[in-house]
């Protein structure tokens, strides 16, 4: 065989190698990287949205506005920002903010933290709570916390270690060492 065409082979089977190897090497570490992937990230996330919540015979039970929603693939809450919620009854409506929050969906549970402030609507008196944790059942209308609570109506001030607000009855129970001042204005 002349050295020309030994040198034609042998560049051919280097380059076959070189592709081979090369192939390998990209099958081993897609493998590696498949094997060292997050089972856990975000697989949904929005910014600055309203979501509007129906009760059963079709009118909305509640709206949900926030800066920022996130979910991830293995939990089953989502962590909210910037969340504020309307209660929408018709006899007992309330707006809530808070810094941050989560929504439970598998107990219907949304629970808000740090700087939680609930404002009564649409009534000649409103009443204000300001507390540092909320949970609401958004099916029962029921709102809870077990922090220290803050409620303002007209000249009264209460606080109490814990509150429970049943939007449907519309009956708030202040729960342990309620204290309270009753201050008149003119």
């Amino acid at each position: 065989m002349p050295v020309k065409h030994l040198f034609t082979l042998s560049v051919f089977v280097l380059i076959a190698l070189a592709f081979w190897g090369l192939q390998n090497y990209e099958d081993k570490k897609a493998v590696t990287v498949t094997d060292e992937a997050d089972p856990h990230f975000v697989d949904l996330f929005m910014r600055d949205f309203t979501l509007t919540v129906m009760d059963e015979n079709g009118k909305p039970s509640y709206t949900l506005q926030a800066s920022y929603f996130e979910h991830y693939n293995n939990k089953s809450r989502a962590l909210i920002e910037e969340p504020v919620i309307h209660l929408l009854q018709t006899n007992s409506r309330w707006v809530i903010s808070a810094k941050t929050g989560e929504i439970d969906n598998d107990r219907n549970i949304i629970i808000l933290h740090e700087d939680v402030v609930m404002r009564q609507q649409e009534t000649d008196f409103p009443i204000h709570v300001e507390t540092s944790q909320l949970e609401i059942d958004t099916v029962r209308q029921i709102a809870r916390s077990d922090q220290i609570v803050n409620i303002i109506h007209k000249e009264l001030h209460l606080q109490s270690k814990g509150m429970i607000l049943n939007n449907a009855s519309g009956v708030v129970e202040l729960l342990a060492k309620v204290r309270g001042i009753y201050a008149r204005t003119n």
